[in-house]
C-alpha cells in the first residue's frame, strides 16, 4: 500500500449490478461490477466428474452440473474417464466455452458425496472485497440500507476490524461521493489520453483485450524514438490502472509504440511490471512477441500474500 492517506470503498448497490469502486485521494484506482442475474462462480468449488481427458491439450473435461463442462489443465498428472476430483473455478464461463477449472487446495470431506455437487459457494462482490481485503482503509461507503445491513453482520463475523469504516450515505449512488462517478466516467472513455498528449485505446474482444498506444499530440523529443519511450512509460502506467478500472481479465494483448532499441523495450515492460504490481489481482507480464505487442494475463484471483 502506498503512504499518505488510506484508500476508501465506495458500494453502490443497484437493481440490476452491483459496484465496488477503489478511491485514492479522490481518484478512482479500481472497480468491479457483479450483475445479480450473473454473479461470478470464481472461486465456487465442485466436486466433479471426469467426462473426457484429452492428452494433446494435457487437460480434461469435468462435469460440474452446468450447460457446459469445465476444462482441468492436467500440468503432466493422470487422470481417468469417470473419476470424481475436487475443483475450483478460476476463470468463469464465456463466450460458449465453459469455465476454467484447477485442483481445489486443501482436503475435501466427500464421502458418502456424489458429483457434480458444489462444496462452497463465494460470497457476493461487496462481502469478497471486505473479506479480502488488505492493508488500511478509510471510509466503507455503501448507499443500499439492506446491503449495509448485511454487510454490517458480514463483518462482525469475519472482519470486526472493518465496522469502524463502515458507513451508510443517504446519496442515490455511493459513486456520487466526491464526484466520483464523473471521474470514472472520463476515465473508462474509449479513448484515454496521457499526460504527454499521447492516448491509449482499449478495446474488448470474446477472445482477448486489446490495448492499442498512439503518440497522438506527443512530436517532441530529439527523435521518434525518443517519443516512443516517454509515450510508452506513460502509457505502461496507464495500461495497468485501466486492468483494475475496467476489471479486464483473461489475455490482454497491449500494442505499444514501436521502438527500435532492446533497452528501451527493456525499459518499458519493467515498467509495466512495476505498475501491475499494485493491482490486488494475480498479473503475470509476458514478453514482446516478434511483432513488438506485449502480453499479460490478469486473472481474478487475488494475489497471495
Amino acid at each position: 500500500m502506498n503512504g499518505g492517506k488510506p484508500p476508501d470503498l465506495l458500494i453502490a448497490v443497484g437493481a440490476e449490478e452491483t459496484r465496488v469502486v477503489v478511491v485514492r485521494d479522490g481518484e478512482p484506482v479500481e472497480a468491479h461490477a457483479e450483475r445479480e442475474d450473473d454473479p461470478s462462480e470464481v472461486g465456487n468449488v465442485h466436486l466433479g466428474r471426469v467426462t473426457k481427458v484429452v492428452p494433446a491439450l494435457d487437460a480434461a473435461f469435468v462435469d460440474l452440473g452446468g450447460a457446459k463442462p469445465g476444462f482441468l489443465p492436467l500440468d503432466g498428472q493422470r487422470l481417468n474417464e469417470g473419476e470424481t476430483i475436487v475443483v475450483e473455478i478460476v476463470r468463469d464461463a464465456e463466450g460458449g466455452k465453459g469455465p476454467k477449472l484447477a485442483r481445489a487446495p486443501g482436503d475435501w470431506e466427500i464421502t458418502g458425496m456424489h458429483p457434480p455437487r458444489r462444496l462452497h459457494h463465494e460470497p457476493a462482490l461487496a462481502a469478497r472485497t471486505l473479506r479480502d481485503w488488505q492493508g488500511p482503509v478509510g471510509r466503507i461507503v455503501v448507499d443500499d440500507m439492506g446491503a449495509f445491513g448485511k454487510l454490517r453482520e458480514f463483518c462482525r463475523e469475519n472482519r470486526p476490524d472493518l465496522l469502524p469504516h463502515l458507513l451508510h450515505t443517504r446519496e442515490s449512488s455511493a459513486l456520487e461521493t466526491d464526484g466520483v462517478a464523473d471521474r470514472l466516467a472520463e476515465l473508462l472513455e474509449d479513448w484515454v489520453r496521457l499526460p504527454s498528449g499521447g492516448r491509449v485505446n482499449v478495446a474488448r474482444t470474446a477472445a482477448l483485450t486489446a490495448i492499442d498506444v498512439d503518440t497522438g499530440e506527443d512530436v517532441t523529443g530529439r527523435s521518434f524514438e525518443d517519443t516512443a519511450l516517454r509515450v510508452n512509460i506513460e502509457a505502461a502506467a496507464e495500461v495497468a490502472r485501466q486492468l483494475r478500472l475496467r476489471d479486464l481479465t483473461g489475455l490482454i494483448v497491449v500494442g505499444f509504440v514501436p521502438m527500435r532499441a532492446r533497452a528501451h523495450r527493456a525499459r518499458v515492460l519493467a515498467a509495466l511490471k512495476q505498475a501491475c504490481g499494485a493491482d490486488s489481482a494475480e498479473v503475470a507480464v509476458g514478453g514482446f512477441t516478434r511483432f513488438g505487442l506485449a502480453e499479460l494475463i490478469r486473472s481474478r484471483r487475488l494475489r497471495r500474500s
